[in-house]
């Protein structure tokens, strides 16, 4: 993933596993950032605290709603003041963009 920042393009690699895979409703994987050469990184490698997590977990739902779809998307293991939020932030604002496009509006 790559991201425009003050100090420049930032690139950051992820490495997990499926561990559930429903199409139509739900998807739960694993998550660590590994370096370009994919060796998974400790919290102070990644400049984190201590505590942080070197693997989380991801669960995406899905529920049918007719004309609309509702997502829930749960990131177990990060606290909401880290980086990785604000990542998620600007990743789901290009997704609903993306949508919008799609669907011509």
């Amino acid at each position: 993933m790559e991201m425009e920042t003050p100090n420049g393009t930032m690139q950051m690699w992820f490495v997990g596993e499926y561990r559930e895979v429903d199409p139509t409703s739900r998807l739960v994987y694993t998550e660590s950032m590994p370096n370009e050469a994919g060796d998974v990184l400790s919290p102070a490698d990644m400049g984190m605290p201590g505590d942080h997590p070197v693997v989380t977990e991801i669960t995406v739902e899905l529920e049918d709603l007719g004309a609309q779809t509702r997502f829930v998307m749960t990131h177990a293991g990060i606290p909401a003041d880290s980086p990785g939020a604000m990542g998620w932030n600007m990743a789901l604002d290009k997704l609903v963009a993306r949508v919008a496009d799609l669907a011509g509006g």
